[in-house]
Formats: C-alpha cells, structure tokens, sequence
C-alpha cells in the first residue's frame, strides 16, 4: 500500500489561499468593508467641518449675544434661531398663515422638514423630555438631531454612489470638500439643506439601482423640501432613458426600452408636490398662493438667469462707490460687508465653468450632468442673486469635478481646502453674528 504524502506547511497555506473567504469561515470586520470605508471617509469630513463651522459660529453667536442684553435665551438657542430657522419654528408651532404686511408670510417655506420637526417635537413630549429653554429647547435640539444626522448619512451613501465609478481617493476628496465648503455651516443649521441633500443622493442610488419606485417617492419627498427639487423629475427621465437601452443604440432601441410598465413608477414623482396644492387649494382658495409670497416677501419673480447674474454683478460693482449701508442695496443686506455677494457670484460662475468643461468633455453621467445644470438654473430663474452659494450645496456633480481635477495635484489641493476651509469659518461667524451670509 502506497503511503500517503502529508502536504508541506508551505503548500497548505498556498492551497488555504485559494478558497474563497466565506468558505474558510471567515469575514472581514465592517470596518475593512465599503460600507466601513464610506463611514470613515464621512465621519472625517463630518467631524473636520463641523469643528470648524462650530467653533466659528459660537464665537459669532457670543459677539452678537454679549453685545445685545435682550438676547437672553443662550448661544445655542439664539445661533440656532438665526434667520430662517425661525420661519421654520413659526410653520412648525403654527402651521401656514396668509400674506400680511407686517408679519409677512411662511408659505415659501417647503412643508417636508417643518412636518419632520413637528413629529420629532411631539415624540419627545410623548416621552415628557424636555431640553433646555423652556420655549424652543425642543425645537433646536429636534432641528439640529434631523439636519446633522441627514447630513452624516448623505455622506455615507455618497460615498458610496461616487465609489462606483471613481477610486477611494477622489470619493474620499468630494465628501470633505462638499464638507467645508463655504456654505457648508448649513449643514448643521436648522435649514433644508442636510435633508435635501440625503433625498437627491437617495434618488441617484435608487435611479442607478432601477429602483424607479423608490426613485420617484425620494425625488417627490425632494420636491417639497426645497422648490428645487422639482428639476428632479427630468433628472429622473433622463436616467430612465439612458438605461432603457445600451449606449450608440438606435432611436427605435431606446424607444422599445423606454415603453415598459416599469416606466411609469416614474409618475408617482410629482404626487407629494400635487398633494401639497391641493392642501393650499383647500386651506387659501389658491394652489400657488406660494408664488406670490415668494414675490411679496423675498423678490422672486421669473427671470432669465444670465440676466439674474449679470444685474448681481451690476449691484456689486454700483456698491463700491458707498460705504453707507442705508443708501447701498448689497451693504444693508449684509449688514456692512459685501462677502456673501463676491460668494455668490464667483461659486456660481465656478460651477457654470465645471458644468460647461464636463458637458464638452463628457465627464459626467448623464443624469449627474442634469442636476448640475437645472439645479444651477433654478436659482438664477428666480431673478435674484441673494442665497445662491447655499443653493450650490446639494450640486454634488459639480464637487465631485473638483474632487477629479484636484487628484495628483497635491499643492492646488492643499490651497484650495485651506481657502475654503477659511471662507468657512468667516462664513458661520458673520452668519452667526447677525450678518446675511446665504
């Protein structure tokens, strides 16, 4: 009888080699997989940005607060109370109310956060929980838990989405850049900004995924969040249409692939936005009483957007001839300074160059390409300049192009997180001192 031949201990490890891992009975820790990695990369850039935005904006808030003894409710409440977060409060506590021209009107305020407020708020009187000021305790604690908690788990899933066509490296670069970017202390904020964010990035992974139903619901919920998120639903056609057939297919081919029933969970798209008119139809007798609120209290009317810009930059350019607030329409906006107007202008006009360099360069999906430009439009459509940078925010196409064009440029990179991460700071500290800002 043969004897057998007991392997080496060398060609046992090379034969152990070869089995895949689940069978060998053993998985990497979660830390070491995708979802680990996007964890990681978000929590530096939550972590990093925060810190900064935080630390600025208290020292904004406590000039205001030391310097004005009828603010007695605290730093944090009073920072967190800053401009729109309480017009968020007032559709919160009590609901929309009609225009009137000493108390103006909260109907251009989208409902999805405030009703999001409002359940985190009766949640917490269920459990008899009540944090810190008697009034708006609640409130800010509700608000800031949504926006930041929204924020970290957008930056995750893009992390993820972002991860499928780029390396680790430029991911990780696009979430601290979209992170620390000047306007990024509305992160944070009691604002739309987080929750807008995590819904637009929820509806390009369902999209990418051929989730259309999921897709449609995330866009709807995006669209009565912030106006903006209307432009979703031709975000939404295009993807469709880009994968109903392979790429250099015929007319006919794409035209075959889009007729199918799948297609027509795009329709539950515009049913929150609907439900919302119908709400304002049977409460004011006028779906679009929002139009003319916007109008009345905030300057918005339609307008072509080259146009927007160019009176903005006109404003601008009038306004170096004064000092004085009170004769100078971009002085008494902000409050003295003139930071948020040169923000709005040279961001917007950056993004417009990187949305142009993609579309001649094909550097984008097409759907990614969509949202960059009528995402950047819309702004400009409404006839003021005012917010823009804010606006920019949730344009992640136009980060991740930064993030392209910074990699294997490690100087250019470092200049230009050191200035945005400065731009921050000065930022959140005016914001917080009293001064428009976004």
């Amino acid at each position: 009888m043969q004897q057998l031949e007991l392997p080496t201990e060398e060609q046992a490890q090379n034969r152990d080699a070869l089995i895949p891992q689940t069978l060998r009975g053993s998985v990497s820790p979660w830390w070491k997989t995708e979802w680990g990695a996007a964890m990681g990369a978000a929590l530096f850039a939550f972590g990093v940005s925060r810190l900064v935005a935080g630390l600025a904006a208290w020292a904004g808030i406590w000039t205001l607060v030391s310097g004005d003894p009828t603010r007695g409710k605290g730093l944090l409440v009073e920072g967190a109370l800053m401009w729109d977060s309480a017009w968020y409060w007032q559709v919160t506590t009590q609901g929309y109310f009609a225009w009137n021209p000493q108390t103006g009107s909260d109907l251009a305020f989208c409902p999805l956060y405030p009703a999001l407020l409002r359940l985190g708020l009766a949640a917490l009187a269920g459990l008899g929980i009540h944090l810190g000021d008697p009034v708006y305790g609640n409130y800010v604690a509700v608000g800031l838990a949504i926006s930041n908690l929204c924020f970290f788990a957008a930056l995750v899933l893009l992390w993820r989405l972002v991860r499928q066509d780029h390396s680790a490296r430029v991911a990780d670069r696009l979430l601290l850049l979209l992170a620390i970017f000047p306007a990024g202390l509305f992160w944070s904020a009691i604002y739309t900004e987080s929750l807008f964010l995590l819904l637009v990035v929820g509806t390009f992974v369902a999209m990418r995924r051929g989730w259309w139903a999921g897709a449609a619901m995330l866009a709807g919920l995006a669209a009565v969040t912030r106006w903006a998120g209307l432009v979703l639903g031709a975000v939404l056609l295009v993807e469709y249409l880009t994968q109903a057939a392979p790429p250099g297919a015929a007319w006919r081919a794409r035209l075959r692939g889009a007729l199918r029933p799948r297609g027509l969970w795009l329709a539950l798209m515009p049913v929150p936005f609907l439900a919302f008119l119908a709400y304002l139809h049977g409460r004011f007798g006028d779906a679009f009483v929002f139009l003319s609120v916007e109008h009345q209290g905030w300057g918005h009317s339609s307008a072509l957007p080259p146009v927007t810009w160019w009176n903005g930059l006109s404003l601008l350019v009038q306004s170096w001839g004064t000092t004085r607030p009170a004769s100078d329409e971009v002085l008494y906006l902000g409050g003295g300074q003139r930071i948020y107007q040169y923000q709005d202008l040279g961001f917007s006009l950056l993004f417009a160059g990187l949305g142009a360099w993609a579309a001649v360069r094909r550097q984008l999906r097409p759907a990614e390409w969509t949202w960059l430009a009528l995402g950047l439009l819309f702004p400009f459509s409404q006839g003021s300049t005012l917010g823009v940078t804010r606006y920019l925010l949730p344009l992640w196409p136009a980060f991740l192009l930064a993030a392209r064009l910074l990699d294997g440029r490690p100087r250019l990179e470092r200049a230009c997180l050191i200035l945005s991460t400065g731009l921050l700071a000065v930022t959140a500290f005016l914001w917080a001192s009293g001064h428009w800002m976004a």
